[in-house]
């Protein structure tokens, strides 16, 4: 089995809605549910893969700054902290 990373960002929970919704668990912890989670689940149960998503820290999809560096995921990325296999 492959493990894969979803990677995505979001400054506003709406903004993403109805791809990606964050739920707040009783517990503390968090999960994720809309069409794009669905489909992931889908392509992970017939493709025989698991992932764990990965949220942007500081919940930008990326641009570049002024002084030259990315923010964001692609930042994520640029600098090795989230990998795309």
């Amino acid at each position: 089995p492959c493990n894969i990373l979803y990677l995505f960002s979001s400054r506003d929970p709406k903004q993403d809605a109805p791809f990606v919704m964050k739920e707040e668990n009783e517990d503390g912890s968090s999960s994720y549910e809309g069409y794009c989670i669905d489909l992931l689940n889908e392509l992970a149960r017939n493709l025989k893969f698991t992932y764990e998503i990965y949220v942007s820290p500081d919940g930008m999809y990326g641009a570049q700054t002024d002084n030259g560096t990315w923010n964001g995921m692609v930042g994520e990325i640029v600098n090795e902290v989230a990998f795309i296999i």
